[in-house]
């Protein structure tokens, strides 16, 4: 079977939002009425979200629906990534968010900005 490269996108932004709060499956099925077997169908888009499903992960979430589709329009490999293949990053990874988590932690402004010059330093940036 195939699944539609959205419900996969759409399903990768669900499972990213979930990780970044630190909400497991389980409590996100409790919430949404599901098993949280259902929920790991949603996050690899083998089942489909319906639109009333949709707009309870939003609120769960704290996140506009709109939130889940941000940046669809490109998945379906209509585009190739212009990024050499040693430099792409999945941003679903599990690393990009705990980064972000722990980043969005950090309450000092000049500290978050020195490890944005330090991570930018360390790519070989300016």
């Amino acid at each position: 079977m195939e699944f539609h490269s959205v419900d996969k996108y759409v399903g990768s932004r669900v499972r990213g939002r979930r990780m970044a709060l630190g909400i497991s499956q389980t409590k996100l099925a409790n919430a949404l009425g599901v098993s949280f077997q259902q929920v790991q169908k949603y996050e690899k888009g083998s089942n489909r979200i319906s639109a009333s499903k949709l707009l309870a992960i939003s609120h769960l979430l704290e996140q506009p629906v709109s939130y889940f589709f941000d940046g669809a329009d490109e998945v379906g490999g209509r585009e190739k990534s212009l990024a050499p293949a040693d430099q792409q990053v999945s941003m679903e990874s599990r690393e990009v968010y705990e980064v972000i988590r722990n980043y969005s932690r950090i309450s000092n402004e000049s500290v978050r900005q020195g490890l944005r010059k330090l991570i930018s330093s360390l790519a070989g940036g300016k």
